[in-house]
């Protein structure tokens, strides 16, 4: 199924290639299922509300089940400067893993990531989908990993959950 493009942004299923994205796009990485899709258009939003006008925000989001009229609703309420990419979760190996109320199996995506993102993303930065950015995403995407993998961002980022 398919969901009609607006003209405020793409909407790929499964994108592979996504091809060369543009030098300056910020690329976030989260997962969500349909209680969670209100949080993530709310996420997303306050990420374009304070990016860098400069900059473009690329959003893969694993999709468990988010409705077509959320998705709808989602894209809808995004600007010119994003672009979402819907994929579908890979689930093996999950098996065992406690799930329960506040823990979905969708908190056990961000394991994956990397078998999931196509092969030209070279860099991600996973978000939660209950966060509310109060500041520009370019600042952490332009942080300097220095050669590690993964980093936390300290002092600026606050929890609202």
């Amino acid at each position: 199924m398919k969901i009609a493009a607006k003209t405020v942004a793409a909407v790929q299923y499964n994108a592979r290639p996504v091809g060369p994205l543009a030098v300056d796009t910020v690329v976030v990485v989260c997962a969500a299922n349909g209680a969670y899709a209100l949080p993530l258009a709310v996420m997303l939003r306050s990420a374009l509300e304070h990016l860098d006008a400069a900059y473009r925000l690329h959003a893969f989001v694993i999709d468990d089940g988010i409705a077509p009229a959320d998705k709808e609703r989602i894209l809808t309420s995004l600007t010119p400067q994003a672009t979402v990419s819907w994929m579908a979760p890979r689930r093996e190996g999950f098996g065992g893993l406690p799930v329960w109320g506040r823990m979905p199996i969708t908190t056990y995506d961000k394991l994956r990531v990397a078998e999931l993102l196509p092969p030209e993303i070279e860099k991600a930065i996973w978000l939660d989908c209950d966060l509310l950015f109060q500041h520009d995403p370019a600042e952490l995407w332009r942080t300097d990993l220095a050669g590690r993998q993964e980093l936390m961002p300290f002092g600026r980022c606050s929890y609202h959950g």
